[in-house]
């Protein structure tokens, strides 16, 4: 786009604000480094927020320097510290928000008593980051026992059909407890994400393949593990392979 409409604007600093509450989320639990890295940023997402709500464009582009000038700050402190997990690209302002708009809703601001979410929202929020949105699917068994996952495609819209098209599935599950398979409660100390990649393709070597293991603290690992899926999806599920043919 050449020049922000007001609506654009108020979309460009609501994705501003929910990134600027992904840091300071993340930042709770980060190491000393990474916190402070995690608050500068968020400070820096701030300012791009305000200046989208009360200054007037002064390029074509329609975004203005106070903006632009908090988001290559952002993005230079993205770049100098990869551990707080924001890939150095993440300030584009035309990125969709659908997903940010979902999660600003479910997390409802911070306060003393907040419910812990869930590992479906804490990973969306650290999709979020990458603009990559993923779908909920589950099955339902005798007795009302339900497994959960999430599932994402090679672009946000349609749930991907996956006999003819590649995703990634993702769930959490506790290695002590082999029955449940689920991302609708809390995240546990205990937990594993277990990632699934599937080609799509009758005709590949495997059909689908076990990718990345990661522990339930690491969601943000997660996420960056399956926005680098997304951009190079064939890669990802080659270096699985090899893993699996080194067991």
């Amino acid at each position: 786009m050449t020049v922000f409409e007001p609506s654009e604007a108020r979309a460009a600093a609501g994705r501003a604000t929910a990134l600027a509450e992904i840091a300071r989320r993340r930042a709770m639990f980060a190491p000393a480094w990474d916190r402070r890295a995690l608050h500068i940023m968020a400070e820096l997402l701030d300012i791009v927020a305000l200046s989208f709500y009360e200054d007037e464009p002064t390029e074509t582009d329609g975004i203005p320097d106070d903006a632009r000038s908090a988001r290559a700050d952002a993005e230079e402190t993205a770049t100098e510290t990869p551990g707080i997990g924001f890939p150095q690209w993440f300030g584009d302002f035309d990125v969709p928000i659908a997903a940010i708009r979902e999660l600003i809703v479910q997390h409802g601001g911070e306060h003393e008593n907040q419910t812990p979410l869930s590992a479906e929202q804490a990973l969306r929020m650290e999709l979020a980051v990458h603009g990559v949105t993923p779908h909920h699917d589950e099955d339902t068994f005798i007795g009302g026992h339900r497994n959960s996952w999430l599932v994402v495609g090679l672009a946000d819209g349609e749930f991907p059909d996956m006999a003819e098209q590649p995703y990634v599935l993702v769930t959490l599950d506790d290695p002590a407890d082999g029955d449940e398979v689920t991302v609708e409660r809390p995240v546990k100390a205990t937990d594993q994400w277990t990632t699934v990649i599937g080609t799509g393709d009758p005709s590949a070597r495997s059909e689908t393949v076990r990718g990345q293991s990661f522990r339930g603290w690491e969601t943000a690992a997660v996420a960056a593990y399956i926005a680098q899926w997304r951009r190079n999806p064939y890669a990802v599920y080659s270096a699985a392979l090899a893993r699996l043919a080194q067991r």
